[in-house]
């Protein structure tokens, strides 16, 4: 297949013959086998159906790649009969993750097929930003960091797509509303970290909201270090998505801090780095912080239960309220030695805690009922 015309022709042949074939219709009732069933990611699990559907979205990738897809009416004619739209979603919400995979990673290759003009740039990213609007609540169940992953990094070449197409498109903004609207507040927030919820979800959530923080910071460092002068209209309008995007984060940082009590230690750890980041952000680019982060008495109320949960003699909770009073050192407002101060007073406290355990531990060594206690206790002892 090392001319492209012959592999054109190889290709719209294949789908001609697959299109001949008598597999099972698999409707969205049927083939969306439930999420909440085991859900096995090994190819050899997928059955024959499947396996046809897998083949055409296979297919359509290698036809993609090969630039094919545009130059070809009739491989987009016979992809859109072998897998109409309604069979991609369907196969979007699969419950085997292979399939499932398979299907994201060949969305940007298969909805041109469903327009009439492959040209239409606009509403080819329309349909796709529907389809994952739709499907990824579902798509996003699994225990697989590897599916995670891989499904994060086709969302990422979409938002990519989304943010060259915004410097050109006259009409309202798409990129921020997907971003905040959809993902952070929907699926993030409201599907993934309500409390309470399994770490799968967590896992998800919080890769998800990192993978946009580094989106959205990213485009911003890029267009930040040109100078003023030689930044265009569209460099200035995508500069302003992104840091949309960015204060969008910022004014959601009280509904990531809950997660730093979760029962799991990576998602602790992750939810940390997520709330780092977006105060380090903050702070570099003089954004204000929310209320419960700035205000003296809010920060109080956190300082004192950080320190309680510090003191505790259980992992989790010690770790969570660590973690809580570095969120509040790192978020320490101006100027630059309230910082200092704060630490000093962690040391202040710990060391006056250090002398008062000394104390304590000396009174009882030195009372007579600990005397006694040592001496009953080693007296007739006679044993190794």
């Amino acid at each position: 297949l090392s001319n492209r015309s012959h592999a054109s022709v190889a290709i719209e042949s294949l789908l001609m013959e697959l299109t001949k074939l008598s597999f099972p219709s698999l409707t969205l009732a049927n083939l969306s086998l439930g999420i909440t069933g085991s859900c096995q990611s090994n190819a050899s699990d997928i059955g024959t159906g499947d396996t046809y559907y897998w083949a055409l979205l296979e297919c359509a990738q290698y036809a993609s790649s090969q630039k094919m897809i545009v130059s070809s009416i009739c491989l987009r004619r016979y992809l859109a009969k072998c897998l109409p739209l309604n069979q991609l979603k369907a196969l979007l919400t699969h419950a085997n993750e292979s399939l499932r995979l398979a299907g994201f990673l060949a969305i940007e290759a298969i909805v041109p097929c469903y327009t009439v003009d492959s040209g239409d740039h606009e509403g080819i990213l329309d349909t796709e930003v529907a389809i994952w609007t739709e499907t990824l609540m579902y798509a996003s169940k699994s225990n697989d960091k590897g599916y995670t992953s891989k499904l994060l990094a086709c969302l990422h070449r979409l938002l990519r797509r989304l943010q060259t197409s915004e410097q050109q498109r006259e009409a309202e903004p798409r990129l921020h509303a997907f971003v905040c609207t959809f993902l952070i507040d929907y699926i993030a927030l409201q599907k993934g970290l309500y409390p309470g919820t399994v770490a799968e979800k967590e896992f998800f959530a919080l890769s998800l909201v990192r993978s946009i923080v580094a989106f959205a910071s990213g485009i911003h460092a890029e267009i930040s270090v040109k100078h003023s002068s030689k930044r265009n209209t569209q460099s200035n309008k995508l500069a302003a998505e992104a840091t949309y995007i960015l204060h969008h984060l910022v004014s959601k940082l009280t509904s990531f801090l809950p997660v730093l009590h979760s029962i799991w230690d990576t998602t602790r750890a992750t939810a940390f780095e997520l709330v780092r980041d977006v105060v380090r952000w903050a702070l570099e680019n003089n954004i204000t912080l929310p209320e419960s982060l700035t205000d003296v008495e809010q920060r109080q109320a956190i300082y004192f239960r950080s320190i309680h949960l510090a003191s505790s003699p259980r992992q989790r909770e010690a770790d969570t309220g660590a973690r809580m009073l570095a969120v509040l050192y790192i978020s320490a407002p101006n100027p630059p030695s309230a910082r200092a101060d704060f630490f000093k007073n962690l040391l202040s406290l710990l060391i006056e805690r250090l002398d008062n355990a000394e104390m304590t531990l000396s009174a009882i060594l030195n009372s007579d009922s600990s005397k006694e206690t040592l001496e009953s206790g080693s007296g007739d002892n006679s044993s190794p």
